[in-house]
């Protein structure tokens, strides 16, 4: 049993520690130290009232002890199924690039072989309309936290949606977030970033107007009457 490296004596003891003196108190402190290092038991044969304070404050460090090593057993339980559930995320993640290289090498074998560019050409071309988009988004969106990293989620994130859209797109896309209230934050509390732009079908909702601002509210013409003019329409309709 894994035990820690300290054990505890409580204030509600005080009352007993108390009715010891402090030659009995003395004793009993270093018993109970060498107890909670190697489990030694001590002799106090000759001495009941040592006896029964150990005793009971043994039985004390024995459940904080096992508590302890409890504690333990569940924390490593519980970090082997977080770093289970990360491998698991990982390999998914691995398997959807494998899968995204798979649909853009069949894209290239349509091609025809003068409209192919050679491999380090289309990684290059790639990279900058990746890094364009991340400079597009700090410069449409100045309100929202600033994207200094391209990392490999956004980069794939942002590979995944130039298949839906282009940079045209994306400056539209921009362009909303902008002047939403609600995702910039300006109501008050939460804000938009990229990561959650780009998470999900928020791109979509974000072009088909979701967060757009409400409309402002039509105010009702207020009519003006000129008393004198109003007093001569009924006249002449008397008249007629």
């Amino acid at each position: 049993m894994k035990k820690p490296s300290y054990f505890q004596i409580f204030i509600d003891n005080r009352e007993q520690f108390s009715l010891l003196s402090d030659a009995q108190a003395g004793q009993l402190i270093k018993a109970l130290f060498a107890f909670a290092e190697d489990g030694t038991l001590p002799d106090f044969s000759d001495d009941q009232s040592l006896q029964i304070m150990f005793s009971f404050l043994r039985a004390t460090i024995n459940r904080e002890f096992d508590n302890y090593g409890k504690r333990c057993e569940q924390n490593r339980k519980n970090a082997m199924a977080r770093y289970a559930t990360a491998s698991e995320t990982c390999e998914e993640e691995e398997k959807e690039e494998e899968k995204e290289e798979e649909e853009e090498k069949e894209e290239e074998d349509t091609l025809s072989p003068e409209k192919r560019e050679s491999p380090r050409a289309c990684a290059k071309n790639e990279e900058n309309k990746t890094e364009g988009i991340l400079k597009l988004y700090n410069r449409l969106c100045p309100d929202l936290p600033r994207a200094n990293k391209l990392t490999k989620r956004r980069r794939n994130a942002i590979k995944k949606a130039l298949r839906e859209t282009d940079a045209q797109g994306f400056e539209d896309i921009f362009l909303r977030v902008s002047r939403s209230d609600f995702l910039c934050g300006r109501n008050g509390g939460w804000r938009a970033d990229l990561d959650w732009i780009l998470d999900g079908d928020h791109l979509v909702r974000i072009a088909e107007g979701s967060y757009d601002n409400p409309p402002p509210a039509v105010e009702a013409a207020v009519s003006s009457y000129d008393i004198d003019e109003l007093e001569e329409i009924n006249r002449l309709e008397y008249v007629v």
